[in-house]
């Protein structure tokens, strides 16, 4: 007769299939989110541009001379994946805290928003 698992062991293995669920769940989440461009290609064009020319600031004008030289993609930057990407975390504060105002009012306003409710995509 074959004895079941200790206690331990069941855990570890429950939290392994946990573990294995999420990363699956995970994984799907950032495919979709990879589907649904960010921008608009005349949107992105433009932010390059402005970039380019040193409109957003030198970080930004520095990442934008790395896509130009094809090190890295706005589509990466906005993955999260390109390696040059911390230079666009100075844009991302300086626009949250320039629109914190419009951002606040839209999320009040909205009777849906439910900042502890799961994400939809991600489950």
């Amino acid at each position: 007769m074959t004895q079941p698992p200790d206690p331990p062991a069941e855990r570890i293995m429950a939290a392994r299939r946990e573990l294995e669920a999420t990363l699956i769940s995970a994984r799907q989440a950032l495919d979709r989110r990879r589907s649904r461009p960010v921008h608009t290609p005349d949107e992105r064009a433009e932010l390059h541009q402005d970039a380019l020319a040193g409109r957003l600031g030198q970080d930004m004008q520095r990442l934008a001379q790395h896509i130009e030289n094809g090190e890295e993609s706005w589509q990466e930057v906005f993955e999260g994946i390109a390696p040059h990407g911390g230079l666009f975390d100075g844009h991302l504060h300086r626009m949250s805290e320039e629109h914190a105002e419009a951002i606040r009012t839209a999320i009040e306003e909205d009777d849906e928003f439910d900042p502890l409710a799961p994400d939809p995509e991600v489950s």
